[in-house]
């Protein structure tokens, strides 16, 4: 799970896109508010703290990066902010990295995707907010964690998952093995 009770803001002038979004992030037990424009999504800034922020790139009025503009004029730079674009994004990575986007993400939005993102954007910001730091250690745990998967690339973003919350990561690959280690670590 990534981060039960992080709250986050999405921003699309879509409203099925809010509404699919929404369902990934409560699925994870996170906050969720999402406003279909970036005027609303300043004055949503305005009025609360989120610990996330994902903005649509192309909408009408304001796109993306404008949005990203002013919201870091009020709410400074140690909120992690993730641009939604269904385009290649290399054209404009590097005025958005200017204008104070921390990360990228294709649409549609897929879990998987969603949890490597994430994790890295917030392991980056971890070494400098102390506000994602403190929501961070609010659902740290101490203990070993046997984990089961067979896919390496899914082992290794759970397994940095894991560890940045503090649990200590025992690796199995398929549930014969799980058993057998599960079986050593209990007699």
């Amino acid at each position: 799970m990534i981060c039960p009770g992080i709250k986050v803001l999405v921003v699309d002038d879509e409203p099925m896109n809010l509404t699919v979004a929404k369902g990934i992030f409560e699925n994870y037990q996170m906050i969720v508010k999402t406003v279909i424009s970036g005027k609303e999504a300043i004055a949503a800034c305005e009025k609360e703290r989120f610990d996330i922020i994902f903005l649509d790139h192309m909408m009408p009025e304001m796109d993306g990066l404008e949005t990203t503009r002013r919201i870091r004029k009020r709410v400074g730079n140690d909120v992690p902010i993730i641009i939604l674009t269904a385009y290649d994004w290399t054209e404009i990575e590097t005025e958005a990295k200017v204008a104070g986007v921390d990360a990228f993400m294709a649409k549609p939005l897929f879990k998987s995707h969603l949890k490597h993102v994430m994790c890295n954007v917030m392991q980056d910001k971890q070494q400098s907010d102390v506000n994602i730091t403190a929501k961070i250690t609010k659902n740290i745990f101490s203990g070993r964690v046997l984990l089961v998967e067979d896919n390496a690339l899914n082992m290794e973003i759970a397994e940095e998952f894991i560890k940045m919350c503090g649990g200590i990561v025992e690796k199995a690959w398929d549930g014969n093995e799980a058993v057998d280690m599960y079986g050593r670590a209990v007699s």
